[in-house]
């Protein structure tokens, strides 16, 4: 019998490697959330709300393409149609709904000073965008959700 030793992690470290699926967690989870408000608010209880008001209530997501990657084209469809996906569920239910960036993030006051912070620390990509997604929420100045 031989053993094989793995240098592979495990546990929530390995959530964060370069070479895992992160991006998949995190389309999975929007996923999850787009079908439960949906299934939450069938669109009566924001309807109500759209007729009282005169607008839709406005509902956001962070978005950043992960560029490094092997499979980058077959990557890039698969994300369009995740998007295309959760703004259509929301925008069914009566949300409008939008992608912020880290556009958006560096229109908040503070990023080149957080930027230089963060960049100090070694981080992952996918941890740095944890923070540009705080950022950029903080700059929407129109609120939402």
């Amino acid at each position: 019998m031989t053993v094989v030793k793995s240098d592979r992690k495990v546990g929530a470290s390995a959530m964060f490697r370069k070479d895992n699926t992160t991006y998949i967690i995190i389309a999975t989870f929007l996923l999850i959330t787009a079908i439960f408000i949906y299934r939450l608010f069938p669109g009566t209880e924001v309807s109500q709300y759209e007729s009282v008001s005169g607008k839709r209530p406005i509902i956001y997501t962070y978005f950043s393409w992960d560029a490094s990657r092997q499979d980058i084209e077959h990557y890039t469809k698969e994300q369009e149609e995740m998007i295309d996906f959760w703004k259509t569920r929301w925008s069914n239910a009566g949300w409008e709904p939008r992608i912020l960036s880290e556009e958006d993030a560096k229109r908040y006051p503070k990023f080149n000073q957080y930027d230089e912070q963060i960049s100090k620390l070694d981080l992952l990509p996918s941890k740095r965008l944890c923070f540009y997604r705080w950022m950029a929420m903080s700059a929407a100045t129109d609120g939402g959700w």
